[in-house]
């Protein structure tokens, strides 16, 4: 029917995109729903989902841009856009959500009594890598426990983690909306970490 004249139209690719994509919003609607929006879970729930979209998006705009610039037809240019989301994955999903884990876990781990505690030995003893240590690994392991990643899950995210991951969120939006008026996709893609086809 003219829908894939080559027949090499990448729809398993196209196949896993959708259904990455339902797998986000499902696990974020159902994570809102489970925590409520300002639990620390919803937070970064929400924000994940966005910035996510947004690097996808941003993906898509460039490489439409650098195929429509090579010519090629409207097959190829769908086809093109495909693969170079599935192939930029890693930094649309594993980059947000290693930051966005790694942000929580910094910010519990600096809330913690044991932090204060050791900051307050250091203070009076100076420095202890041991020390240290042995305090950090310990609230790590209280902190993400079953009991206290649940606990933690479910309590209110502070002001200052909900300004940052929104702030994260939206200058990821701005990303976006920027590349949609480069010139040079190229350019914008290898600055901004992406490699397109």
């Amino acid at each position: 029917m003219y829908v894939d004249p080559t027949g090499e139209f990448s729809w398993g690719k196209l196949g896993i995109i959708i259904g990455v994509a339902a797998t986000i919003t499902t696990v974020a609607i159902a994570t809102v729903t489970t925590f409520g929006v300002a639990s620390v879970a919803g937070t970064i729930a929400i924000t994940s989902a966005i910035t996510i979209a947004a690097k996808t998006t941003e993906v898509a705009i460039l490489q439409g841009k650098k195929s429509k610039q090579d010519g090629d037809s409207f097959v190829d240019i769908a086809d093109d856009i495909v693969n170079s989301i599935y192939n930029n994955a890693d930094k649309e999903l594993g980059s947000v959500l290693l930051a966005k884990t790694a942000g929580y876990a910094g910010g519990f781990y600096s809330q913690s009594i044991p932090f204060q505690e050791s900051l307050d030995v250091m203070r009076a003893e100076g420095f202890s890598i041991k020390g240290f240590a042995t305090s950090a690994g310990g609230e790590i392991i209280d902190r993400f426990s079953i009991k206290g990643l649940n606990y933690n899950m479910y309590s209110t995210a502070s002001k200052s983690s909900v300004v940052m991951s929104y702030a994260s969120a939206a200058y990821s939006v701005g990303n976006t909306v920027y590349s949609w008026f480069v010139k040079d996709p190229v350019k914008r893609a290898m600055h901004q970490g992406y490699s397109l086809r």
